[in-house]
């Protein structure tokens, strides 16, 4: 049985929103986009622009830029959530800021073209792990 109040249902929720809730695999403030930005190495491509820096940390951060001409909110979320999956499907070294800002075409482009672009831009900066 399966009931709200019990300590199961909680635990079943924890793990199936456990990847999402990586607050600090996230880089959330303004500074830390715009220090990427400035100071890291950036690579383009049609679909997105990937910028990085080193980090004194054992975690990898990533932040998705994503402007409305991209496309209404729908499709802006739609990318972010590839994005995401990507990331999550993808070895990264540690130790990196990314910032990984969308083109106006992406919203055209399928999972496949999103996932080619990601990993071409992660190869050429060398930050993809074994």
């Amino acid at each position: 049985m399966n009931s709200i109040g019990s300590s199961e249902f909680f635990l079943d929720q924890s793990v199936k929103y456990a990847h999402s809730a990586n607050r600090d695999k996230r880089l959330r403030k303004t500074y830390d986009f715009y220090k990427v930005r400035q100071r890291g190495n950036s690579l383009s491509d049609r679909l997105l622009v990937m910028s990085v820096m080193q980090n004194q940390l054992d975690v990898t951060r990533f932040g998705f830029s994503i402007g409305k001409r991209v496309g209404n909110s729908v499709l802006r979320n739609k990318v972010k959530r590839r994005l995401r999956d990507i990331v999550h499907n993808t070895s990264i070294c540690k130790g990196w800021d990314v910032v990984v800002t969308v083109r106006s075409g992406s919203s055209d482009s399928n999972f496949k073209k999103l996932n080619g672009s990601f990993n071409y831009l992660s190869n050429r900066l060398n930050i993809l792990g074994q």
